[in-house]
């Protein structure tokens, strides 16, 4: 077949490009593209009784272990499974009635709502702190940054009464917050009695795009300094409606349990109480 090659539009495909396998399918016609399936079905396995309307902080990915390993949790309450993976565990923090829930894994884009509002349904908490990250890289201010010397950040529903702080400073548009943080958060604004508060630690890695298929752990490469620990710690329990004075946040301890898994509390921190936050 000839083909003028100034002519307006493509010629048919059929006449370029042939193969037995297509003829098979018809000349120039493609299959249906089939999507995949994904089963999401999320379990919390209490070994508690699950009484609902109790404080809840939720720690994700590396800041969430960061500030966990601060505090004396002992053992897990519950389990978070999605799909048979275990993504996260449940615990009681020391004697008072908050609970605390450490998600391990990031999610894919299909499964995070599941995960986000199974998380609220079966805990049904009070009140709600989410402790993640925001990329420094990528975040954009109209004040110019410091070298090293990045502010946590926070974000709240309208009924939250968190107010800017020399500690922490809002998190400022056109900046995003994508992931399961955003889809707690944004569950918790269309449920007026449940007060949602978003803290996010500074960190200089830009986080890798969701997977496709699976949960997959988190990196445990941040690094915090101590100083930076207790402001977050701090401002948890303001986030809550409480004092942090009930709950101590061991620095000596979250650097033990940093080294022996990588990631946490940075040495750097033990010297003066200005100095940088990564």
């Amino acid at each position: 077949m000839d083909i003028d090659p100034l002519q307006d539009s493509a010629p048919p495909r059929y006449a370029v490009e042939s193969d037995d396998s297509e003829d098979e399918l018809g000349s120039g016609v493609y299959p249906e593209r089939i999507r995949p399936q994904y089963k999401t079905n999320v379990v919390i396995r209490f070994g508690w009784s699950g009484e609902g309307q109790r404080p809840m902080v939720v720690g994700v990915g590396a800041a969430g272990r960061a500030w966990a390993a601060g505090l004396e949790l002992g053992q897990p309450l519950s389990q978070i499974e999605l799909d048979d993976t275990q993504v996260g565990e449940v615990y009681q923090l020391g004697q008072t009635q908050t609970i605390v829930v450490l998600v391990s894994h990031t999610f894919p884009e299909w499964a995070v709502h599941t995960v986000a509002s199974t998380l609220l349904k079966s805990i049904d908490p009070s009140r709600v702190v989410i402790i993640d990250t925001y990329p420094v890289p990528a975040y954009i201010s109209a004040t110019p940054p410091r070298a090293l010397d990045h502010p946590i950040r926070f974000l709240g529903t309208s009924s939250a009464n968190i107010k800017p702080t020399s500690a922490i400073v809002p998190f400022e548009s056109p900046n995003l917050i994508h992931s399961l943080s955003a889809r707690l958060l944004s569950i918790l604004e269309a449920r007026p009695s449940t007060t949602g508060t978003l803290l996010l630690l500074p960190s200089l890695h830009i986080s890798p795009p969701a997977p496709a298929m699976r949960p997959t752990p988190t990196s445990s490469r941040e690094r915090w300094q101590a100083p930076a620990l207790r402001d977050l710690h701090n401002a948890v329990f303001v986030g809550l409606g409480e004092k942090a004075g009930s709950v101590i946040w061991d620095a000596g301890r979250a650097r033990e349990a940093g080294e022996k898994r990588g990631g946490g509390v940075d040495r750097r921190g033990d010297v003066g109480e200005g100095g940088m936050y990564i």
